[in-house]
């Protein structure tokens, strides 16, 4: 957002007006509440419309404003807004969020270009806070200068996605920046990811940080950052066209979620909580010169990940999963978990990544989590990407010391042995590096940091956690050939996604309880999980939840996701945005076509829901929930995902179903003492 000449934000030199409103606003963080029946979600300000109940906005606190921006009495929104900054403060005492989420946006018609020389880590321009700070412990100060997060002391789990186009390797990190010497030691390295350009035609890709473990023992800043090899212009973000109504695009973001305090630090006087939830994550590594990658695969077949990386995050001991001896595998102990898994893939009509379990002989048991369906296309002639299949966070219960494998399916389109994704070994052994000293170097010192694969994290939940999440997943039969895409729906006439319009709701017609949900412990759904009748609403009753969604694309000019609200007279509030995507390839008449599925993240994103009524007697007046996807497509039959059905007999043999969107919520516990749930103690 700005050059390393802008001057730096002056110290304040006397307890002013305007320090003092610094000073009530001691973490800045965009809060809002709307009575949507009331849905209370830090961050977002929608359009304003007459019939639905208003958005209450308070004075602005300007922070730390340059010394040549304006007169922080005046509107400083304006000032602002002209950054690309979103730091209106409301008069509303903030939902103690336990998760907070912090983007890198820009207004709908301006795309986000990199700046910086290629060939370095950059750090995202991270500018919008959504979530209280004062719950989640993590701030974004008026600093668009570095992008830099602030922790307070504690325990988090962080995780990130960087949006990026045309270089044949890039890859996010989230890092801790020193304040002192503004030297940067990484945290935890996202997927591997390339995205090539065609005949003009651009790709772009994700890369996922998945779900870390990070104990803060003082305050500390971390950043977001991505490594590119070829810097081009606009290629951190694309841009999106008519029907978007949105007053933002999202190009990144870094989530981060406190679990607990500072105690396991050794200058804190706190003891470091056993029973609290702890979370490992495994990740699969490969050398960044290796020309061999992440390993070959079989066509038709489930192939392993291997999550060898020997700095796998988080304390075994405590988060109850490890590196099984031999290499096969982790080994969990008895306990209950939320898994999750992100893996890339390319040119192959179907991957999807899931997690299996085996018994003591090495045979296969059962499937525990299941992820998105991926596909790119095994053909020449487009600009490929390692697409990614995704598991949202599911809870599995062991009852003694299981082994898994995170396995990947192949289908026997694959027209490449390393249909595991494409790591830079592979240009080099192509000619397309200048060598890995000229190229790679400046991605890890002596070109010894490894390259991510797959990543699988393994969260062991706290009591008080267990039994509080579900799972929605849009499924369609895995055992036929039709249908072969989703948001298809014969009852409705629906044929596919909508073009130029947020009017897509994502078919969530499958339905995923805890094992140990029962009638006073569980994820809030009322008691008809889906509202509507064509399946693509949830209604959730009064209390705080953890929001989170993956959704899908094909064949997008511009794509981008949302989870909505929607009160009973049709008022409608975007609860989040998802990073956006893009693939070019029809927009530029490339002869094949739309290239992959493009997954689109959201959250975690904290929700307080409260119940209005219209007088005593009156009903309670819930919203419902949406994960609704804008598509500016050339093809929309296929927008929503395109899911074949052929030369797969190897899945069809152990699965049943194909997934495209999935939403995941997790009821948060109440403070035992009651009362007012919307303030935060430290």
């Amino acid at each position: 957002l700005h050059s390393a000449s802008t001057p730096p934000v002056p110290e304040p030199t006397e307890m002013g007006a305007v320090e003092r409103m610094r000073l009530r606003a001691a973490v800045l963080s965009a809060l809002v509440c709307l009575a949507l029946g009331e849905v209370y979600v830090p961050g977002s300000v929608p359009a304003v419309d007459d019939d639905a109940p208003q958005v209450r906005v308070g004075e602005c606190v300007p922070g730390e404003i340059p010394s040549d921006g304006p007169d922080p009495t005046d509107n400083c929104n304006a000032f602002f807004k002209s950054q690309g900054m979103n730091y209106d403060a409301y008069p509303i005492p903030p939902v103690c969020s336990t998760a907070c989420t912090f983007e890198e946006t820009s207004p709908p018609d301006e795309g986000r270009g990199a700046t910086w020389p290629d060939k370095r880590w950059q750090t995202r321009g991270l500018n919008r806070a959504v979530g209280a700070s004062e719950g989640c412990g993590a701030s974004l100060p008026f600093d668009p200068w570095t992008g830099a997060v602030t922790l307070r002391p504690g325990r988090y789990v962080l995780q990130g996605s960087a949006l990026g186009s045309t270089s044949k390797f890039m890859a996010a990190r989230i890092a801790l920046l020193d304040a002192e010497t503004n030297e940067v030691e990484t945290i935890a390295l996202g997927t591997a990811q390339y995205a090539a350009e065609y005949d003009g035609a651009k790709a772009f890709a994700n890369s996922i940080v998945a779900p870390t473990e990070y104990l803060a023992c003082q305050t500390t800043k971390i950043l977001l950052q991505h490594w590119k090899r070829v810097v081009a212009p606009d290629d951190w973000g694309p841009l999106p066209s008519t029907g978007f109504d949105e007053p933002r695009t999202v190009h990144a973001s870094l989530s981060v979620r406190r679990v607990g305090g500072a105690g396991g630090c050794a200058s804190s006087d706190q003891d470091d909580d056993v029973e609290a939830t702890r979370t490992c994550t495994f990740r699969e590594a490969a050398a960044i010169c290796d020309g061999d990658g992440f390993g070959t695969s079989t066509a038709d077949a489930w192939n392993e990940r291997f999550l060898y990386d020997p700095e796998t995050s988080g304390d075994a001991a405590k988060c109850g999963a490890s590196a099984a001896d031999d290499g096969r595998g982790i080994v969990v102990q008895p306990g209950t978990y939320l898994v999750s898994a992100v893996s890339p893939g390319v040119r192959s009509l179907i991957f999807v990544v899931r997690l299996a379990k085996y018994d003591s002989n090495g045979a296969y048991v059962e499937t525990v989590a299941l992820g998105s369906h991926g596909f790119e296309r095994p053909d020449d002639g487009h600009p490929e990407t390692n697409a990614l299949s995704v598991i949202l966070g599911t809870e599995v219960t062991v009852t003694e010391p299981t082994r898994f494998r995170l396995e990947q399916y192949v289908d026997a389109s694959a027209t490449s042995g390393d249909s595991k994704g494409r790591a830079p070994g592979y240009f080099i052994n192509a000619g397309q590096f200048n060598g890995c000293d000229g190229d790679l170097s400046s991605y890890g010192a002596n070109n010894v940091v490894p390259v991510i694969g797959a990543q699988l994290t393994v969260e062991r939940l706290s009591r008080d956690r267990i039994g509080r999440s579900c799972l929605f997943r849009e499924t369609i039969d895995a055992t036929t050939a039709q249908p072969d895409r989703f948001m298809v729906n014969p009852a409705t006439g629906q044929n596919g996604i909508i073009s130029y319009t947020w009017n897509n709701g994502r078919l969530l017609n499958d339905y995923v309880s805890s094992p140990h949900s029962n009638a006073t412990v569980n994820c809030g759904l009322l008691p008809n999980p889906t509202v509507d009748a064509d399946g693509t609403s949830f209604q959730l009753a009064a209390g705080n939840y953890l929001l989170e969604a993956v959704s899908m694309g094909y064949s997008m000019s511009y794509g981008a996701a949302r989870l909505v609200a929607v009160n009973s007279t049709g008022s409608k509030f975007t609860v989040a945005m998802s990073t956006s995507t893009k693939d070019e390839t029809y927009a530029n008449g490339v002869l094949q076509g739309g290239e992959r599925n493009e997954l689109m993240f959201i959250g975690p994103v904290h929700v307080t829901v409260k119940a209005t009524s219209a007088g005593a007697g009156a009903s309670e007046d819930l919203p419902v929930f949406r994960l609704e996807q804008y598509h500016f497509p050339t093809i929309h039959s296929y927008g929503a995902g395109f899911a074949s059905g052929s030369s797969n007999a190897g899945y069809k043999a152990q699965e049943s179903v194909r997934i495209g969107a999935q939403v995941r919520i997790e009821r948060l516990k109440e403070p035992e003492h009651g009362g007012d749930t919307t303030t935060c103690a430290e």
